[in-house]
């Protein structure tokens, strides 16, 4: 008989595994600009972009990233590569197309319709994602173009 302990520890690790385990499948739904349905076989997840926050939806430019993530990834086929899971059970991911190229998440914020989330984005590739947010904030590219753009953890603490 396996002990508490090391039945917590296997469990851990198993969760571990699958969160650290890239996977493919297919954008069934987008959501929102940060958020996104994907399928592999008969599972869908719910999908949290890492790193990132787009506008929310009754924010300005929220409906634009929205419209964006859909024209970059709705009915495609993307790599999924799991780095956590966030309060709500979702799976919070980097999302790049199946043949490569930039991710899903980066992409949002190098076009202006996401800040990089500096709470939740501690991975080394998150400097170069900041960058390119000083680049469009600096360019005044998509929602950077408003005279003050209000962060959505700020407009989800108001509302």
């Amino acid at each position: 008989m396996m002990g508490r302990a090391a039945l917590l520890t296997t469990l851990l690790i198993l969760v571990s595994c699958h969160v650290a385990l890239g996977w493919t499948g297919k954008v069934v739904r987008v959501i929102d600009g940060d958020t996104i349905v994907v399928q592999k076989g008969q599972q869908k997840s719910r999908v949290r972009l890492y790193g990132i926050d787009c506008p929310e939806r009754a924010q300005r430019f929220g409906s634009v990233a929205t419209a964006y993530a859909s024209s970059m990834a709705d009915q495609m086929t993307v790599e999924v590569t799991p780095l956590d899971q966030d309060r709500y059970g979702r799976i919070v991911a980097l999302i790049a197309p199946e043949n490569g190229g930039l991710t899903l998440n980066g992409l949002l914020v190098k076009k202006g319709l996401a800040w990089t989330y500096d709470r939740y984005c501690g991975r080394s590739f998150c400097s170069r994602w900041r960058k390119w947010e000083k680049d469009a904030r600096k360019s005044k590219v998509g929602l950077w173009a408003q005279k003050r753009p209000v962060a959505p953890w700020e407009y989800r603490h108001k509302h």
